[in-house]
């Protein structure tokens, strides 16, 4: 809880199920190579992975786990090698699509990045990551009407999820609709975004008189 959007798909074990749901997550998975990563022990968590690339060299997650580390180590270039050989390797993979798709929005590459929120949502039209991210991005590019139409698809698959309301109320402050971006930002700190509830008080002068 208290994402706020722009979400990596996280690392599972090799031949371990995805999630479903298809919902970017930011939680710490209990074991293996994801808990090393979080806690920054990127030499320990790179030789886990390092050794199940080698073990499997033709497993996809195993390059997406990679590819994630790499991420979360700036490290992008890497990142998006990685993933892309993961989506050669399992071409279904809308999560790596996604997270392929955050990191060329790290390096600036925004239509790159759609490009990929684009087929994450062609095979999974229900991802609820893909679609808080790819509004990210066409705000970022002002594509207005695209963005407000992915940030409430995103909403609608999931209203108990903060991200959603969190990225909706920084369309609506960008594009100067405060009343409506004040009120997305409390429904955001009301669902557990610690960063909504810090800006709930700067926030409340730009609604103007009631």
């Amino acid at each position: 809880r208290g994402r706020d959007g722009l979400g990596l798909d996280q690392p599972r074990r090799v031949g371990e199920p995805g999630n479903e749901r298809g919902r970017s997550r930011h939680g710490i998975a209990e074991r293996g190579v994801t808990r090393s990563a979080v806690l920054g022990q990127f030499g320990m968590a790179m030789g886990a992975i390092e050794q199940a690339v080698a073990l499997n060299p033709s497993s996809s997650d195993a390059y997406r786990n990679r590819g994630i580390l790499y991420d979360k180590m700036g490290r992008y270039d890497e990142a998006i090698a990685d993933y892309t050989r993961a989506i050669t390797l399992k071409p279904s993979s809308y999560e790596t699509y996604n997270n392929r798709g955050l990191a060329f929005g790290k390096k600036g590459q925004l239509a790159r990045a759609i490009d990929d929120y684009n087929e994450a949502l062609r095979i999974h039209p229900r991802h609820f990551g893909a679609h808080v991210n790819r509004g990210v991005a066409y705000t970022l590019t002002g594509q207005w009407d695209r963005a407000l139409e992915d940030f409430n698809s995103a909403i609608l698959l999931d209203k108990n999820d903060p991200a959603g309301f969190y990225n909706r109320a920084m369309f609506y402050r960008r594009t100067g609709n405060n009343e409506l971006a004040f009120a997305d930002i409390q429904k955001a700190c009301d669902l557990g975004n610690e960063k909504a509830c810090g800006m709930l008080q700067p926030m409340q002068p730009e609604r103007g008189p009631r």
